[in-house]
């Protein structure tokens, strides 16, 4: 999904498992195969995972799937977030 974020569209991964299946890596799994896709298959330069502060499985998930993260207000929502993002290799964002 394109997220708006800081003036510009960003796709966005994001999780939801059942919880009888969490903790088992499924999350972490999907979000990195999403990731690697959208490197692979578009023109975007940034993926990103936007997590609200309280939530620690998903930031959990983010942590291990992207390599960089901040909060930030997100004007969509008017809310403190998490974002997380990752790069293209060799992009300069």
């Amino acid at each position: 999904m394109l997220q708006p974020v800081e003036d510009r569209l960003i796709p966005e991964v994001g999780y939801h498992i059942r919880p009888p299946e969490q903790g088992r890596g499924y999350a972490t799994e999907a979000a990195r195969a999403c990731v690697a896709w959208v490197f692979a298959n578009t023109s975007f330069d940034i993926v990103c995972s936007l997590v609200s502060p309280e939530n620690a499985p998903s930031r959990a998930v983010a942590t291990k799937v992207h390599s960089a993260m901040r909060e930030f207000t997100w004007t969509k929502h008017s809310k403190e977030m998490c974002l997380y993002w990752t790069e293209r290799p060799g992009s300069a964002v």
